[in-house]
Formats: C-alpha cells, structure tokens, sequence
C-alpha cells in the first residue's frame, strides 16, 4: 500500500455512508456531523450501498433491478449501470 493510499483510508477513517431509498448516497463526518458528499443513482428504490475498503473513492450500490458503480474522483454520477436481475429473475 502506497503512503497516498495509506492518507486516503486515514481520510475516511471518520466517514459513515448513509443510503436513503429515494437514490441518493450521503457521506457524512462522524466527528463534525457535516456532510461532506452525495452521489446520485438517478433511479429508485436503492436498495443497498457500499464503498471498497481498499479504494474508498469506488462505491457501488444496488438499485432496483441495476447495479451501479461509482468513481468519486471523477464524477458524482454512476459511472457503469448493469443490470442485475435480467426480466426479474434471480
């Protein structure tokens, strides 16, 4: 791990993901209680979230029937949409 990558962890250290049905991702400070980012899915119900342990900057969440992924150095949008669950199949 490189000491860029090492910064980055210490910087979300202190960071909770909040996903709210409605298609939104929040990022909030747990010790000032300040947002600090939101991510749009641009779809609905988001079902479930979560960001890589080892690259906090990717977030990838369930929604509806799609999967999104995110690269939050790059945009705040959903940079790859797949779907999930073909014609509702699991």
């Amino acid at each position: 791990m490189t000491s860029t990558m090492k910064l980055q962890r210490q910087q979300w250290l202190f960071q909770i993901l909040v996903a709210e049905k409605k298609g939104t991702i929040r990022f909030y400070n747990v010790l000032s209680q300040q947002p600090i980012m939101s991510l749009d899915c641009a779809r609905t119900p988001l079902l479930s979230a979560d960001w890589c342990l080892d690259d906090p900057l990717r977030v990838a969440a369930v929604v509806g029937s799609d999967w999104c992924a995110f690269d939050t150095s790059r945009s705040r949008s959903a940079f790859h949409m797949k779907v999930f669950w073909p014609s509702g199949e699991s």
